[in-house]
């Protein structure tokens, strides 16, 4: 074990081994609070009431896209800057996104006060209630934008080099957030009444925040500023393309999601989301890996440490390769079980579909880690761009074709668009470390080959 630890240590910095730890907490409690939700929601308020909830839930996650993007392209730019020695840019840069997200927000939140005031009818509730859904929405809306105005302060905790931190107490807030939720609906069995208290503990967090940013980083200073020409120039391009990724995340799951249950049927979608759900299991690490390594290609980006930067990169990409490999290896031999266990032999088990998505997940780790580093320095937006094309592209051939081929499409169609949007990312990543791509490629593969070689 000790032998294992020094290992560890001599490959991995500090930062790598503590984000990692952070990370994982915060994807934990990300798996952690619907597990726990869905029951206690069940039991006191029922599956029609909690199909309610789900919709209203669903249409106001959407409003903490409204910034565009700004909050994940702040946090990268401030690390970069910090790392150059500009401390005084990111701190200005920092006021001016504050004053917009504050703009945004009150807006959001005067504009469902007015509409709560004039008594007018969002939703047509047949369990929850006309006038109490409206109240509902307004407290499950006030909570995401403060959460969406939380992730400002998480960008200060960023870029001055207290990622790990940052992560724990703001994912801890988010957890408050929902065990209060679900403890006041336990007690109360008034669902309006946990609303209020959940929005009510994300406030409060946020004060919290503000409270430990102020002990902890030294310059830091919590004032707004009217954003100007400058900043939009600098940041809206960034910003949008990196909506553009989320757009087509949101696309690749929920919008196929609903082609699969729409078209063919609510059956086979029950198969293809629990089978997806089982594999993208894999995907989840990558993406956690993935995150973990997101300040440091910042902050080495900044330092212009393109060695250590170009290195970092690799470093992730083994794991990546590493984990995947070893993943899709137990999903081959034990996924079946573990989906007929799992879904309690009620669900059908689809070996091809099955199949063919272990296959797409092996293409995975080919460009996620390269494009977190384009997203980490801000230069995505090409890349972005065509992620959404790519995204709208597998949703419109399976309108047409899912009939034909069945769910047995969207991995094949993912597979071939992985592919192709690795070699997009590569190209990418090559023009910022100023090499040919191919040279990278052969690079990163032969670095992957040594350091297997070694071990």
């Amino acid at each position: 074990m000790k032998h294992l630890k020094n290992i560890i240590k001599k490959y991995f910095s500090k930062n790598i081994l503590k984000g990692f730890g952070a990370v994982t907490y915060l994807n934990g409690i990300g798996s952690l609070v619907p597990i726990i939700s869905v029951p206690v929601f069940l039991k006191v308020i029922g599956a029609n009431s909690y199909g309610e909830w789900i919709l209203i839930n669903s249409i106001a996650f959407y409003f903490s896209y409204s910034d565009l993007g700004l909050n994940r392209i702040l946090a990268n730019s401030m690390t970069i800057d910090i790392a150059s020695g500009n401390v005084k840019e990111a701190l200005l840069n920092f006021h001016k996104s504050l004053t917009f997200i504050f703009i945004i927000s009150t807006l959001i939140i005067l504009g469902t006060i007015l509409i709560l005031a004039l008594h007018l009818q969002l939703f047509n509730s047949k369990y929850l209630g006309h006038v109490n859904i409206n109240y509902i929405f307004f407290f499950i809306l006030l909570n995401y934008i403060t959460t969406l105005n939380l992730s400002y302060l998480e960008a200060v905790y960023r870029s001055s080099n207290d990622f790990t931190f940052g992560t724990y107490i703001i994912s801890t807030i988010r957890l408050i957030s929902q065990l209060s939720l679900l403890i006041t609906l336990l007690i109360s069995k008034n669902i309006l009444l946990s609303s209020f208290f959940m929005a009510s503990a994300s406030l409060l967090g946020y004060l919290v925040t503000i409270y430990f940013l102020k002990k902890r980083c030294a310059w830091f200073i919590y004032k707004t500023k009217i954003p100007d020409k400058i900043f939009f120039n600098r940041f809206f391009k960034p910003s949008i393309t990196y909506l553009f990724y989320q757009i087509g995340e949101s696309i690749n799951m929920q919008g196929i999601n609903i082609i699969v249950g729409t078209i063919l049927s609510p059956f086979i979608l029950t198969v293809f989301a629990t089978t997806r759900t089982l594999v993208n299991s894999g995907k989840q690490f990558i993406n956690m890996i993935s995150y973990t390594y997101w300040p440091e290609y910042s902050r080495e980006f900044g330092k212009k440490d393109y060695l250590k930067s170009k290195k970092l990169v690799n470093q992730a990409f083994r794991i990546n390769i590493y984990g995947t490999i070893l993943l899709t290896t137990i999903l081959l031999l034990f996924g079946k079980e573990i989906y007929l266990v799992w879904t309690n032999n009620k669900i059908v088990f689809d070996n091809i579909f099955f199949t063919l998505l272990l296959i797409d997940l092996l293409f995975y780790p080919l460009w996620n880690n390269n494009f977190y580093f384009l997203i980490a320095t801000n230069k995505h937006s090409s890349s972005s761009i065509y992620f959404l094309i790519f995204a709208i592209i597998q949703l419109i051939i399976s309108v047409f074709y899912i009939k034909v081929f069945s769910i047995t499409l969207i991995p094949i169609i993912t597979i071939i668009i992985g592919f192709i949007f690795s070699i997009i990312v590569y190209k990418k990543i090559a023009i910022v470390f100023q090499e040919k791509t191919l040279f990278f490629i052969k690079y990163q593969f032969k670095k992957l080959l040594l350091k297997t070689a070694n071990t």
